[in-house]
């Protein structure tokens, strides 16, 4: 099972990221994405692929078509 509540921070402490659930064995944060979240919020969630992909993690994205 996924964690949630996870932050994942830079290098320095800083928290930049707070996915929906982690894998942190595996460096997995995952992102749910679907028709419940308005256009803004949808373009807010695929901003931070960049970001994860920096602290070395890798995102899943999830959409309600998924479940």
């Amino acid at each position: 099972m996924p964690e949630v509540n996870v932050v994942l921070s830079d290098e320095h402490g800083r928290a930049m990221l707070w996915p929906d659930g982690a894998y942190k064995k595996y460096r997995i944060s995952l992102q749910c994405a679907g028709g419940y979240h308005d256009t803004d919020q949808y373009q807010r969630d695929i901003r931070p692929v960049e970001t994860t992909k920096s602290l070395g993690w890798r995102e899943g994205r999830i959409s309600r078509e998924d479940l």
